[in-house]
C-alpha cells in the first residue's frame, strides 16, 4: 500500500538542505518504491514530504541513507494512501 511520509527538520536552510539533496536525490530515485519527494521550508527548517510504493521500501531508504545522518527527534509520520492521482 502506497504511503506518504512527513518530516519536520527543524535547524536547517535553504543551502544546507540544497547540499543535503544532491547527494542523496539520485541515489533516492534509483531506490525500489520511490515516487515523489518534496521540500519546502518552515519557520526554522524544512517540511518533507515523500511518497513511497510501500512502509517497507521507505523503511529500507530510511535506515540505510537517512537515519545515520539525521538527529535522533526526526521521526517520521507514516500515513497510509488510498489513491494517487498524476499528471
Amino acid at each position: 500500500m502506497p504511503v506518504l511520509v512527513k518530516m519536520s527538520v527543524q535547524g536547517i536552510d535553504l543551502p544546507t538542505y540544497d547540499q543535503m539533496s544532491t547527494h542523496l536525490r539520485p541515489l533516492m530515485k534509483d531506490h525500489p518504491g520511490f515516487t515523489m519527494h518534496l521540500a519546502y521550508p518552515i519557520s526554522g527548517g524544512f517540511n518533507i514530504e515523500e511518497v513511497w510504493e510501500s512502509q517497507a521500501q521507505f523503511e529500507a531508504w530510511y535506515s540505510e541513507n537517512i537515519k545515520p545522518n539525521v538527529p535522533a527527534d526526526i521521526q517520521p509520520e507514516i500515513i497510509e494512501l488510498h489513491a494517487i492521482a498524476q499528471a
